[in-house]
Order: structure tokens, then C-alpha cells, then sequence
């Protein structure tokens, strides 16, 4: 027995006393559901990595929407020494266990009145939960505690402890004998303390919630259901999503199966844009071409954007790609916390190593023959990031290859900052609006700062803020992002939008300083002209654009 048990019981009792069956009943059997997802949630927190790759990838899987009996059978994966499920002396506990899934579809899922058998449907699962208490292993059988963990220092974790008796005090738990995480739950018993979060919730003091269905993947939410009470609430459960397993020292595989190559996202939390949709559809809908670009200035969320597809691809229940490989050509980035422009290595460089890249991640071959990748009959997502770095030959042989792919078991799309380079499906990742910019800004500040926006917003024209970022930024997240750091540092807005993000020598250098390199030949004859027939004084009095006109 624990505190949560004897609650639900007492609200069932209480309900029995007043002739409300319809509630106790309801009470027996959110009661029974909790013991259940109490037994996973033990099993799952001890032997979740001690499992299998396969039977691991099965539970990720399965835990997404679990039936009562999906989270028996998954309880019984996870039981690998046998303690509970294996165990001899619990014979009866598990025949009760096993009978309730399919009692409760009978009784419930297929036209069982509430109204009519309440008080008969009450006393079955009564009667259930007391053989499965009384017959079960003994943290169920013997008076238990729950411990909540809300804090901790260098000396001690600190929560409430819930005693079975229905009473709760403040705890401090010294880190000289256990190690204890901040926010999560623990039953206590035998001297051990076993986690049972993120199955279990508790939210302030006396509202507990029960794991339901991973509502959202990509979001790492789930719907929980309120015990004791009639609600609904949604939790992060991040433990539950499954990161990928390791297959090598370059690739991973989800828990949907897909394989990919290991690589670092280019942002800590992804700040959303209208360009995944747009990636996501042409993905899952576009039957017309075999590829996409995703076009735009520098610093405007193409690769974040991607990658942020890629993760959504991953985190699907169902399969789309057997394979993504994502190929970087990027051989630089801007560090928006110094302002400084860092090289990057080990990226390819040319359509020989693009095509050797994608054969060891789908065939572990270090070839560039691309006979295997082109004849391949399952699904494969090719990504070219910064596609503008190849030279024009290069260029040219990759897209000869991207023509040889069919599209019915292929997929790609390449990153660049050149709209010369456009070919298959057109994406434009533009600058943000003011008020997209603004949103953005208090994203940053939320996330990556943990600054509440409505500090800086008070008595503050919110529209001519909105308008002043964007000056400030031209809309490009890489400026807001340095921008949202020069704010936290300082803590002014005033020198935030004093500083000088844009025209930074850096910054003009990472932005602009190859951009003679990506344009095509007859723009690169006009680039040229234009420096011969312009003036310093031309650029600043609108004389450049009546220049190139007359050339036009």
C-alpha cells in the first residue's frame, strides 16, 4: 500500500458510503491502472538499458500509445530477471494481472452501462485490485513511500516523502547515501529508493497524474491522467522518447528504425518556423521530383531548419526513411556568443565524397560508386547542407546524380544561399517580419537565457520594439540570437539596440565576404561592372540601383 492507493481507496469508499457506484467504480479502476503503470515504471527505470537494441526500439515503440494490455506486455519485456513476472510465488498475482486487460474490454469497451451494473462492476475490480495487492511482489504488498524531489544543494536532496498512511512531511535526503534526481519520484522500500517518474506525476502537492499516451513526440509530450479527480494535463517525458541507439561511432538508429549519421544540431532548443511544414510536406507528399532547395541569405534558419526535420522524421511512430544522411558541405559558422567566425572541419567537398559519405552511412562501404545508393528499393533522405561550397564541375555531377534517383524511393534536399543554385522544388527561408522577429527575441530570451519577456516589454511600446529588432537585426535569427545575448549580458535594451550586430566586421565578412563565389557567370560580369561604374557616393544616395538599370 502507498499514499496514492490509499487515497483513490478512500475516495472509493467514501463514494460506496454516499451509493455512488458509478464513481467507486471509476475510482477501483483508475486505482488498478495506477498499480499497473506503477509496476511498468519500476521495470522500465531499472532495465530499460539493460534490454536489447531491438527489444528497446520495440518498448520506445510501444510506450507512444499504450492499450492496458500493450503496458502488461511491455512490463513483461522489461522483466528480465524474472522478479515479477517469472517469479513462481506470485502465480496468482499474475493471473490476475493477466485477466484484467481483457475484463476491462468486455465490461467496458464493448456496451457496459455504468448506470445499470455499477455497483457489480464495482466489486469486480475491488476484488481485483485486492488479489493483485495482496498476491503481488511485495513494494505493492508492504507499506511503501513515495518521495517527491523538488530540490537539492551539495549535501542533500530535498522533496516531500507521502507515508502510506496517508500523511506527508518535508524530507532532506543526504547525497551520502543515494544520489536522487531533481523533479522526479521515487518509491521507497527496503532501504532503496526505485524512480518511478515520468510514469507517476505530481503536481503541487495532492494532484497525481498517471502516464496516458505520448500526445507529441517531437515535443517530448504526453497526455497524463488526473487520479483521484476527473482531469487531463500535459507533461514533458523526455525519458520516453527515446534519443537513437548507437550503432557506431557515425550513426544512430531511432526507435522507429530509421538510421542516420551522427551529427550536432546547429541550436540548443529549435524556435519554430513555417519552413518544417513546408520540408515536411514536400517529404511526405511531393510525388512529382525527387528533390527540394531550401534557399536563403545567411543566417536566416536554413540548416537549423532541416535538422529540425530530421527530428521530426526520427521521432514519428512510423518509419518514413530507412535511411537519412545528412552530408555537410559548411567549412565555417558564426559563434553568436563571440561574434567570430570559427572553421569547421571535416565536411565534403566534392560529389566523390558526398556519395562515399552516403554509402557508410546506408551500406557501411567507403565507396564512391554510386550504384548501391541509385538501385536501392527502400527509402532513403539525401541533405546537402551548403550546397553554394561546391565549385561549378562538382555541382554539376551532383545533380546528374540527383536525376538518376527515382522518386519512389528517393528523396533529397540541399541547402544553399545561392538562388542560382535552385533547382527541384523551391523553399525560401526569408527574413523575419518585426513581429516574427519579436516573437523570435522572446523565444531566445526564454530558452536560451531563461529571461521572462514580460520584464524587458513593461511600459514599452511593443510594436516600435518589434520594428527596432528588426532594424536591428534584419529579421535574420543569427542576429536576434546575438542580439537576446548582448541583452542578457547587459540587461538594456537601450545598448542592445545600440550595438552594431549586422555591420559587424564579422559579420559582413561571414554574410557577404564569398558571395562573389555562389553567383552565376553573367552576375559575377555584372557584380564587376557595377564597381566600375558606381562611386562610394553611389551607395549611399540610391545611384547603384539607376547604375545597374542602365545596364539592364
Amino acid at each position: 500500500m502507498d499514499y496514492i492507493s490509499k487515497k483513490i481507496g478512500d475516495k472509493s469508499q467514501l463514494n460506496v458510503f454516499t451509493g455512488n457506484y458509478r464513481d467507486a467504480a471509476t475510482q477501483e479502476q483508475s486505482r488498478l491502472e495506477y498499480v499497473l503503470l506503477l509496476i511498468l515504471a519500476y521495470l522500465w527505470n531499472k532495465n530499460i538499458l539493460r534490454i536489447d537494441d531491438e527489444a528497446r526500439c520495440s518498448c520506445y515503440q510501444g510506450i507512444a500509445r499504450p492499450s492496458i494490455g500493450g503496458i502488461v506486455g511491455l512490463a513483461r519485456t522489461l522483466d528480465i530477471d524474472g522478479e515479477i513476472f517469472g517469479n513462481k510465488k506470485l502465480k496468482k498475482f499474475r493471473e490476475s494481472i493477466n485477466d484484467y486487460p481483457s475484463l476491462r474490454n468486455e465490461l467496458i469497451g464493448h456496451g457496459f452501462s455504468f448506470e445499470d451494473n455499477s455497483e457489480s462492476l464495482y466489486n469486480i475490480f475491488s476484488n481485483l485490485y485486492t488479489h493483485i495487492k495482496d498476491d503481488g511482489p511485495s513494494f505493492l504488498k508492504d507499506d511503501v513511500d513515495i518521495i517527491k524531489i523538488i530540490s537539492s544543494d551539495e549535501n542533500a536532496s530535498k522533496g516531500i516523502r507521502y507515508k502510506a498512511s496517508g500523511e506527508y512531511t518535508p524530507c532532506s535526503i543526504s547525497k551520502g547515501a543515494v544520489e536522487l534526481a531533481n523533479q522526479s519520484i521515487y518509491v521507497y522500500h527496503e532501504k532503496q529508493y526505485f524512480q518511478i517518474s515520468p510514469f507517476i506525476k505530481i503536481s503541487d502537492i495532492e494532484d497525481f497524474y498517471i502516464f496516458s499516451f505520448i500526445e507529441d513526440r517531437l515535443a517530448s509530450r504526453a497526455t497524463f491522467n488526473q487520479l483521484i479527480k476527473t482531469s487531463r494535463e500535459y507533461f514533458t517525458v523526455d525519458e520516453l522518447i527515446g534519443g537513437g541507439l548507437e550503432i557506431d561511432e557515425i550513426r544512430v538508429k531511432s526507435s522507429n528504425g530509421t538510421i542516420i549519421n551522427s551529427f550536432e544540431n546547429n541550436y540548443k532548443k529549435y524556435i519554430d518556423t513555417a519552413i518544417v511544414k513546408k520540408l515536411i510536406k514536400f517529404l511526405k507528399e511531393n510525388t512529382s521530383t525527387v528533390f527540394s532547395t531550401v534557399w536563403g541569405h545567411g543566417g536566416v534558419g536554413k540548416t537549423a531548419s532541416i535538422q529540425r526535420v530530421c527530428e521530426f522524421l526520427l521521432s514519428e511512430e512510423n518509419m518514413i526513411f530507412d535511411y537519412i544522411a545528412f552530408v555537410s558541405a559548411k567549412d565555417r559558422k558564426f559563434n553568436y556568443h563571440t561574434g567570430t567566425i570559427e572553421k569547421i572541419s571535416g565536411g565534403v567537398d566534392s560529389y566523390d565524397s558526398v556519395i562515399r559519405y552516403v554509402n557508410n552511412i546506408a551500406f557501411s562501404t567507403d565507396s564512391s560508386d554510386p550504384s548501391d545508393i541509385i538501385s536501392f528499393k527502400g527509402k532513403m533522405l539525401i541533405i546537402i547542407d551548403d550546397y553554394e561550397t561546391f565549385n561549378p564541375s562538382e555541382k554539376e555531377k551532383l545533380l546528374e546524380f540527383i536525376k538518376s534517383l527515382d522518386i519512389r524511393h528517393h528523396k533529397v534536399v540541399i541547402t544553399t544561399r545561392s538562388a542560382s543554385n535552385i533547382t527541384g522544388e523551391e523553399i525560401e527561408v526569408k527574413e523575419l517580419s518585426p513581429s516574427e522577429s519579436l516573437s523570435f527575441f522572446d523565444s531566445v530570451l526564454e530558452n536560451e537565457l531563461s529571461i521572462d519577456p514580460s520584464i524587458y516589454k513593461k511600459d514599452r511600446n511593443i510594436e516600435a520594439l518589434g520594428e527596432s529588432i528588426h532594424s536591428l537585426t534584419s529579421g535574420r535569427p543569427l542576429f536576434i540570437f546575438q542580439s537576446a545575448l548582448i541583452y542578457g549580458e547587459s540587461g538594456s535594451i537601450h545598448t542592445m539596440l545600440e550595438s552594431h550586430v549586422k555591420t559587424d566586421k564579422n559579420a559582413i565578412e561571414f554574410l557577404y565576404g564569398r558571395i562573389i563565389e555562389y553567383l552565376s557567370p553573367s552576375a559575377r560580369k555584372l557584380f564587376g561592372a557595377m564597381g566600375l561604374l558606381t562611386s562610394d557616393n553611389d551607395l549611399s544616395n540610391g545611384g547603384l540601383k539607376e547604375q545597374v538599370q542602365h545596364l539592364m
